[in-house]
């Protein structure tokens, strides 16, 4: 089977997805949102290094070496934003929202930490390829299951002030394929046309983030969260 080599370069939206404390997407209103107001993610691997033994004889010689196999704890995440989005950072943080007279969400509040839970995608582009069958191609990338999110330093300043949260990932996602369609399904018959679908295989309890090249393009930002249907 070829393998499909691709670069990845900008990234054109986020979305998050409000997931239960048990990691599953949480099915009902105000569950997601689609954001283009975000300038980076930082995805920061932390291993628990393997135990090294290496017994020295009488003679202060090393008789052998043998290194248990690192083991990777979580991703480190940090998504800095150019604007304050109250229903995205109360999805992540799980901080309260501000309403106005009209009931609408025009700011949040931070105060003693609350454990949060939630998914993460966004899609890049993939420079340098050529369209293919199916169309242009998308860098996909997930992270399906991320806690405790925080507000991190910012500044008010002659300059943009720019918001960080921050929130690690969890193993034994239960997100299986999602409920989302981010790839290419096989053609369900008499149709010969691939269409639309969720992940093909479900993520598994040891994996933390999920990244390939599809051609279905990224969803359009939301106004403020909305619902999630089964």
């Amino acid at each position: 089977m070829p393998t499909t080599v691709w670069p990845s370069i900008r990234s054109h939206v986020v979305r998050a997805t409000k997931n239960d404390a048990c990691g599953a997407p949480v099915i009902g209103p105000k569950s997601t949102i689609v954001s283009d107001g975000h300038i980076s993610i930082k995805v920061s691997p932390q291993f628990e290094d393997g135990e090294e033994t290496a017994p020295k004889n009488a003679a202060g010689k090393i008789a052998f070496v043998d290194k248990a196999q690192d083991e990777l704890k979580y991703l480190n995440v940090e998504i800095a934003f150019l604007k304050v989005d109250p229903e995205l950072f109360n999805m992540v943080t799980g901080q309260p929202i501000v309403l106005d007279h009209a009931g609408n969400a025009t700011g949040i509040r931070i105060g003693a930490t609350i454990r949060s839970n939630f998914g993460i995608e966004t899609w890049s582009d993939v420079p340098g390829t050529a369209c293919g069958p199916d169309g242009k191609l998308y860098g996909y990338a997930l992270l399906p299951w991320l806690k405790d999110g925080r507000l991190g330093d910012f500044s008010f300043e002659n300059a943009l002030a720019n918001f960080t949260i921050t929130a690690r990932t969890e193993a034994n996602s239960p997100w299986g394929v999602g409920p989302y369609d981010v790839v290419l399904n096989a053609p369900v018959s008499p149709s010969t046309t691939p269409l639309a679908g969720p992940l093909l295989t479900p993520i598994a309890a040891d994996q933390h983030i999920h990244m390939e090249p599809t051609p279905v393009i990224y969803p359009a930002p939301t106004a403020g969260a909305i619902a999630l249907a089964a």
